[in-house]
């Protein structure tokens, strides 16, 4: 099987998870994981199952709406500024779904 070799070989060749995380830009805990799922022969362990973060509070529907209200002009759907910015469209997702989001400083 072609991926048992590759990641026989890839594992070989940079022989210390350490090196191996750094290359591939992952945590070595992660790449810990990785190596045992695929000594124990669950390759399908490691094919992701589910996206990883939190869940998003808005349905896909919900999320297309304000792409398309953010290309409107502030004034024209009733705010006062005139540049929407991270935290005037957490705002305008508040008043329009309910749903409170953060906006991280930079």
């Amino acid at each position: 099987m072609f991926f048992n070799e590759f990641f026989n070989e890839f594992v070989f060749n940079f022989r210390t998870n350490p090196k191996v995380a750094k290359l591939i830009k992952k945590s070595q805990k992660t790449v810990q994981t990785w190596v045992k799922i695929f000594n124990e022969g669950d390759l399908e362990g490691l094919i992701p199952n589910s996206p990883s973060g939190r869940p998003s509070r808005l349905s896909q529907g919900q999320k297309d709406e304000p792409k398309l209200d953010i290309m409107t002009h502030p004034h024209d759907l009733g705010y006062e500024f005139s540049n929407w910015e991270g935290k005037s469209v957490a705002e305008h997702i508040h008043v329009k779904f309910g749903v409170f989001l953060t906006v991280r400083a930079a």
